[in-house]
């Protein structure tokens, strides 16, 4: 019988994987790469938990095919045993909202379903030793994409009148900084903020500094 020592074996961190992942062949109940032993757990609340119980991992993995209920269940379980367990998640790339969701609730490690076993043991060294807040870059681009949408390329008298509202200026000063009429410059700032899909000046300059246009 497998003897499971607490939390670490001969210094490698212990992760209890739960569910499905294709890092993980099905034949196989145990992995080891730097320094870190990823070890398959059943999916069943009672019985992960006196594995858990006698494992004691450093963390918890769960896998992208275990469905939303089950997760919180076995989370809030194995936490209330374990309260410094912490959770790292594997997700498809297309649900940028579950990672969202799980990255509020406390999730310390978040990557792409079909990261191979170095990645993720790499990711959960980095996590734990630098205490770091671990996301694939992916989902950043993926959340960036939807936040600031693509733009109109801005004409060069509207770069001038975005870089005035940058500093501040109010469409008078702005004018007569320009040389140009508030109706015009009304005109122009009107077509930055649609251009920077922007609802008003503060976004627009939230936007531009996003962007590097400033």
């Amino acid at each position: 019988m497998l003897q499971l020592q607490p939390n670490s074996i001969r210094g490698r961190a212990l992760a209890a994987l739960v569910g499905d992942w294709s890092g993980m062949p099905d034949e196989s109940q145990e992995l080891r790469a730097r320094r870190v032993i990823i070890r398959r757990v059943p999916t069943e609340v009672r019985h992960l938990k006196e594995t858990v119980a006698a494992m004691h991992p450093h963390w918890l993995l769960i896998g992208p095919d275990v469905d939303e209920q089950a997760i919180r269940s076995i989370v809030l379980s194995c936490q209330a045993m374990h309260p410094e367990l912490e959770l790292a998640m594997l997700g498809d790339a297309d649900d940028l909202r579950r990672c969202e969701r799980w990255m509020r609730r406390g999730c310390h490690v978040y990557l792409e379903s079909s990261a191979g076993v170095d990645h993720v043991a790499a990711a959960l060294e980095a996590a734990h030793s630098l205490r770091l807040v671990v996301v694939d870059r992916l989902f950043l681009d993926t959340a960036r994409a939807r936040q600031i949408p693509p733009i109109g390329t801005l004409t060069r008298r509207e770069e001038e009148v975005l870089r005035l509202v940058c500093l501040g200026l109010r469409n008078s000063d702005i004018a007569h900084t320009l040389h140009l009429t508030e109706n015009t410059v009304e005109f122009h700032v009107s077509r930055v903020l649609g251009k920077l899909g922007a609802r008003n000046r503060v976004e627009a300059v939230d936007r531009a500094l996003a962007l590097g246009l400033t």
